[in-house]
């Protein structure tokens, strides 16, 4: 790290000098404030900083004289008037408060008719209660399963499935006594034990030694999917709002000669009526609504550097009305150990890190 001219010129235009070497007195800036792109990209350069500054100037963390400075990831124009957004969920959240704005959700029986109508606080509840669904059902489809067979499974039980497992090959979503009875009675083999003992050595990848497997099958996945008890109580919430999880991968359908027929769901607003197919699409279409609305721009900046001047200033720089997070030490040693898990030699504990977390993702920069 100290090997690159960047971190060079950040030491000696401190001037406090680092290490053992290092004197808070000597020091030329009040404020030393890290402003790096809003992006994921930006999150790994401030990680970095923090980590240099942890290791080898804590006293400036310790006196508090490390800030990070909290540029916007959108910008987002209404009527000729302007606003700044932080990040990806805050954009989410201004898209909600504008679609909600006048706007009620009709839902309607198999003839069409309109039987509720969700507006105001509930319908904001609602909201809430697909996004969380949401978060669970991208949880379930990066676990390598489809939740149109979730839905299958429990519309033939009347059950969400508690595991899923891959035997001989073939994927299976199980309830908890089913599992235990598979497990009881066949005795899967577990991948790993088709492994010869080789006293402590690896086992040549190119020809393991196999042990007598006894007409048992072979088990090459075996998930408990925890998420499916939440997932149990949302659904439960969509039934007291008139909605059904039965619906989520609804379709709007079209006539004989192609018109386009009305939808079990429809968003009403200023007198203008839009269609809604399935559960999935109400949030969506909620935000696609405000999109599509005239005079109604956003703007993501990829960098500081596409801002202009004055966008820079009134956003990032002004100190009247910018906004700086003190960094402490327990953050900058938290990114320190992120540091150090995700960079250092260490492949082991790389790896577990990576298994453990890897579901968590969300925004995934390759």
């Amino acid at each position: 790290m100290l090997g690159h001219e960047e971190i060079r010129t950040i030491i000696s235009s401190l001037g406090c000098g680092i290490r053992d070497d290092f004197d808070l007195e000597k020091r030329r800036y009040g404020k030393v404030i890290i402003m790096t792109d809003a992006d994921v990209d930006g999150s790994h350069i401030r990680t970095l900083l923090l980590t240099f500054f942890f290791r080898h100037m804590p006293e400036l963390i310790r006196n508090g004289h490390i800030f990070v400075a909290q540029p916007p990831l959108y910008m987002v124009t209404r009527k000729k008037k302007s606003e700044y957004v932080l990040n990806e969920r805050s954009m989410r959240q201004t898209l909600t408060e504008l679609g909600l704005d006048g706007t009620s959700l009709a839902i309607r029986d198999d003839e069409g008719h309109t039987i509720r109508t969700l507006t105001g606080p509930e319908l904001r509840q609602l909201v809430d209660t697909l996004n969380r669904l949401d978060e669970l059902v991208k949880l379930v489809q990066r676990r390598g399963i489809d939740f149109a067979k979730v839905l299958d499974k429990r519309e033939k039980t009347g059950r969400l499935p508690q595991y899923y497992i891959i035997l001989n090959g073939e994927e299976q979503l199980l309830l908890a006594d089913e599992y235990q009875n598979l497990m009881g009675e066949q005795q899967p083999l577990v991948e790993e034990e088709n492994i010869a003992p080789t006293n402590g050595a690896p086992a040549p990848a190119e020809a393991p030694a196999p042990v007598e497997n006894n007409g048992r099958p072979h088990l090459q996945k075996n998930q408990e999917l925890h998420e499916m008890k939440e997932l149990e109580k949302l659904i439960k919430q969509l039934d007291g709002f008139g909605l059904s999880i039965d619906d989520y991968f609804l379709t709007q359908e079209e006539s004989v000669s192609g018109e386009k027929l009305a939808t079990k769901y429809a968003f009403v607003s200023d007198g203008q009526t839009t269609e809604v197919a399935g559960v999935a699409q109400i949030v969506p279409e909620l935000h696609r609504m405000v999109k599509g609305r005239a005079g109604f721009e956003i703007k993501r900046f990829k960098g500081l550097g596409e801002m202009n001047s004055e966008q820079l200033w009134e956003t990032t720089l002004n100190p009247a009305i910018r906004v700086l997070l003190r960094v402490t030490l327990h953050e900058a040693a938290e990114a320190e150990r992120m540091f150090s898990v995700l960079m250092g030699e260490d492949v082991e504990r790389r790896r577990q890190f990576i298994e453990e977390h890897a579901l968590e993702v969300k925004n995934l920069d390759v």
